[in-house]
């Protein structure tokens, strides 16, 4: 448990408060996620307020890094406890695609872009798109157009 704040602290925390407020209406949450996100900020007003390096930034900015970390931990940890949970059937194992050989992975890392290779290795790092998206600062559909734009790219050196 964290030590309580200071005066200044919480005077500094009350008069910023609205910040969560509006990160919970630009992601649209819910009620539900306000005591989760409380806290970070809290811990977000602490560290701004004691570390003179933060306080080049401004605060808006430090709070919401925090706060979309908090969210991406909250969903990572959700998808980790939903595959713990899933059964898997020994008896029939889910179709595999073919592995693609060497020579076409060549290719295809000739043919991404920058942000097309950010996304595959963070997808690869086992993210989701939601989470690719907050890491790369974009909407969830900028991601799912890059994955659009790379599996036709795939196919198409797949017909060669």
């Amino acid at each position: 448990m964290s030590p309580p704040l200071t005066p200044e602290q919480q005077d500094f925390a009350s008069k910023h408060h609205g910040l969560i407020i509006a990160f919970m209406r630009r992601y649209s949450l819910d009620s539900n996620f306000y005591d989760l996100l409380a806290l970070r900020y809290l811990k977000a007003v602490v560290r701004y307020t004691t570390d003179e390096n933060l306080q080049r930034y401004a605060f808006s900015t430090v709070v919401w890094y925090h706060l979309r970390s908090e969210l991406a931990s909250y969903y990572k940890a959700l998808e980790r406890q939903a595959m713990a949970e899933q059964e898997f059937w020994v008896d029939k194992p889910p179709p595999a695609e073919p592995p693609l050989d060497q020579e076409i992975w060549d290719q295809i890392e000739k043919d991404l872009t920058y942000k097309q290779s950010e996304a595959i290795k963070l997808r690869d790092a086992g993210y989701s798109n939601r989470e690719i998206a907050s890491i790369c600062g974009v909407q969830l559909k900028a991601i799912e157009k890059r994955f659009t734009r790379i599996r036709k790219k795939i196919n198409k050196l797949k017909e060669y």
